[in-house]
């Protein structure tokens, strides 16, 4: 479930400054981060779980709750809303991404990270 945080201070622990380039080749800004994940969560239906603080706007009194069994996975949830809003943003904008400097920018990941996941999918080597 997730629910807005008027609680706490937002301070992210990671974020990633964008550009959305729409069809028409409109900018426009995109500001996503993440805090560091933390127990109890705040929302009152969750209180037996992990929350993680994420943002996908400049103002950081919109941040979102995601929640998660215990802080590792509140954390992986929260990175996991990241890169969905991310490619939704993509896709139903009928757009693309691109970093500060003018180069494309893949929500799936750099080739490293892309690599690493597929390294991880194989499992450990014999």
């Amino acid at each position: 479930m997730l629910t807005l945080n008027p609680f706490a201070p937002f301070i992210p622990v990671a974020s990633r400054d964008l550009i959305f380039v729409g069809p028409d080749q409109y900018e426009m800004s995109v500001h996503v981060a993440i805090g560091a994940p933390y127990t109890p969560a705040q929302a009152e239906d969750m209180k037996g779980y992990a929350g993680c603080l994420v943002l996908t706007c400049d103002d950081p009194t919109l941040a979102t709750e995601i929640h998660g069994a215990d802080e590792m996975e509140a954390l992986m949830a929260g990175l996991d809303f990241i890169e969905s809003f991310l490619k939704r943003l993509a896709v139903e904008g009928k757009g693309r991404l691109k970093t500060l400097d003018g180069l494309p920018f893949d929500p799936n990941g750099s080739a490293l990270l892309q690599q690493q996941r597929e390294l991880t999918r194989r499992g450990p080597s014999a």
